[in-house]
Parts: C-alpha cells; structure tokens; sequence
C-alpha cells in the first residue's frame, strides 16, 4: 500500500510539480536576459549619465564623490541604504556656501566601484569612509548620516574619537532591531532565482515603492528621482554586490557602545517614518549624552529630501557652533596620482592605478 502510495506521488510530481518548476526556470532565465543591466565601468556609468563629481583610487576602492565649497569647517554627508550623492542634491549647494562639503558614495553604492567579495555590512562601510577620509586628508569633520548613513557616522565617531568633531543623525539605524536583523538572515538563493529577485527589487515599480514608502509627500516622488535611484544599478557587480549585501550579517551597534560617543550630537527626525520610527530617535537621545532631538510632523524617512530648508538650518547652525577647526589644521586635499592606502580587509584590489579625482558634470536637484 505504501509503495503504491509512493509511486502516485512521484507520478504526480512529474505530471505537475516538474513542468511548474521547469516553467520558473525558464522564466527567470528569459527574465534575466531581457532585463540584463549594462554593467558599465563606474566612471564610464557617471560619464553616460551626466552625475557630478570626482573619482578616486585607494584601499581597493574606487570612490565616486562630490566635494563643493570651501569654508573652514568641513561636513561629510553619508547616504543610506541604496542612496548616493544624489540623496543630497537638496543639501549640498546651500551647506556649500558656508563650508567644504564632500558627499561619498559608500562602496557598494551610488558610483563608487563593487566588489562581490567585500563586506557589505554597516563596519564595512565605516572601514571605507574612515579610509577616505583619511585618503583626502580630512579632519575634525561633522560627519551627516541618514539611515544607514548614521550607523556608519556614529561607527567612525567611536573609532576616531579625537577626528570628528560633530554628528548629526537623521532618522539613524543604529540601534539593534529584531526585524531589520531578520531582513539580514537571508538563506543562499541559487541562480538564476537571486538574479531574478535582485532584478524585481530594483525595478521601477519597486523602486517608486520604496520611495513612496520612505517619504510622507508622495508627490515629491517622480520619474526623475525614481530613475536617479536606479541608475547605479547599471555599475559593474552591482547585483553581485546587492546579493552579496543582503546575505551579510553583523550586529547592529548596541546601547552600550552608543552611549560611548563623545561628540556633540543633533538627531533630526520626520515623526512619520514608516522605516525607523521616531522611537528609536528617542532612544538615541536618551542614550547619547548631551545629544539633542529635533522631529518634525508629517515627514517621513527621507526627511533630508522632504524638509531640505529645516534640514540644512539645523546642519549649518550645528556645524557653525561645534565644527570649528583646530589651529593650522590642513583642509581636505585632492589626492596626489599613486597615493592611497592599502585595501581594506576583505577587499581585492582596484585594478586601476590611482588617478587624481577627474571632473564630472553637476546634477541639478530635482
């Protein structure tokens, strides 16, 4: 009975459950072909897509960024997850007129270059900019975080306490989180199913989704800004590196090192965030000693793009009271050709000598 039990399944395997699989398989194989990115080189890929800024070789990255400005105090802005220098095309001009400012493009992201075998992780990213920094010899500067942007900001505050002279967090990752822990615990996907699924995350709708779930005023999100997003994804290893992204695991910060940061610190917060709620900005004040907490009401994740004018106030102002340089303190430098540090753990090196940073052209806000 049990043989026979047995044989009317694998009967009804092959009559239904194979030609099911069969016909998945094929899909995704005709939906990755014809949906294949460019996989361009990534200044080649800023070259064709108009995108400003600079480009620069060191510890086996290449670094697409956007420095503007030439005031004393210097502000770095990092992004978030799957944002770039573009995430602050509403920021950078008026903060410009008062300081130096430099937008990076984290590893991974943006047009800076991939590297499948890197470590995609919030220390990985810190381990980057920390090196950028320090290839551009910046100094004491107010590193600016959104989202995932802070975590890394508040990472760099703790490693080189005595180098940073300010934080401010905008609706900041950071704090340990069951959820987003468990959006890391991704099993291994075999092909052509990863190709697929990272292929539909970065599709047009998916993207307009996201951008729609990020901000309180859907109607700032349109075509433009939902291809301004997407164009990165046409850098070489991008999906490679968006896989290789979501399958890695490290801890968030815990409260025990947060409450370890020294530097004056401003959270800024859009009380409607879908993504992180404005609970976890409150914990972050309480928190970080001495810190200061400003939300403001119908405004949602990406507050730095929905409410630029207060936004940029708030950085300026901070910047002008903590940011001030240490006497005879250089500015940033751009990088002399062969300079740059070893890479980084984890990393292969660039296959390109270091080049000074080329000039690109300047992308207007949308």
């Amino acid at each position: 009975m049990a043989g026979k039990r047995r044989r009317g399944i694998i009967r009804w395997l092959g009559r239904y459950a194979l030609p099911v699989v069969l016909g998945v398989v094929v899909f995704c194989f005709g939906f990755n072909a014809v949906t294949a990115k460019e996989n361009l080189d990534p200044e080649k890929a800023a070259e064709v897509k108009d995108i400003e800024g600079s480009f620069v070789t060191g510890a086996g990255v290449r670094t697409h960024y956007v420095k503007k400005g030439d005031g004393p105090e210097t502000v770095v802005l990092i992004h978030g997850f799957g944002g770039s220098t573009y995430s602050w095309r509403k920021n950078i001009d008026y903060l410009a007129e008062r300081f130096t400012v430099i937008a990076i493009d984290v590893r991974g992201f943006g047009f800076s270059s991939r590297d499948p075998a890197a470590e995609y992780s919030a220390k990985g990213y810190a381990t980057h900019v920390s090196s950028f920094m320090d290839i551009l010899g910046i100094r004491r500067p107010i590193l600016v975080g959104h989202s995932l942007g802070g975590e890394v900001a508040m990472r760099i505050a703790l490693q080189r306490p005595e180098d940073v002279a300010g934080l401010v967090l905008i609706n900041s990752s950071g704090l340990p989180n069951p959820e987003r822990d468990r959006f890391r615990e991704v099993p291994p996907i075999p092909p052509p199913f990863n190709t697929t699924l990272v292929r539909i995350a970065g599709s047009e709708g998916m993207v307009r989704r996201i951008l729609n779930e990020s901000t309180y005023n859907t109607s700032l999100v349109d075509e433009r800004s939902i291809k301004a997003y997407r164009d990165p994804l046409d850098v070489e290893d991008a999906e490679a590196g968006l896989l290789r992204m979501i399958r890695t695991s490290i801890p968030s910060l815990n409260k025990g090192e947060i409450s370890r940061i020294v530097q004056p610190t401003l959270i800024l917060w859009g009380s409607e965030d879908k993504l992180i709620s404005v609970s976890e900005g409150q914990e972050l004040a309480r928190v970080i000693k001495g810190s200061r907490l400003v939300t403001y009401e119908r405004a949602g994740h990406l507050l730095l793009e929905e409410r630029p004018d207060e936004v940029n106030r708030q950085i300026a102002e901070f910047t002008a009271k903590v940011g001030q340089p240490l006497p005879d303190q250089p500015k940033p430098i751009t990088p002399p050709p062969g300079g740059g540090p070893q890479p980084l753990p984890g990393t292969s090196p660039t296959p390109r000598p270091t080049a000074s940073p080329s000039p690109g052209v300047y992308l207007p806000g949308v």
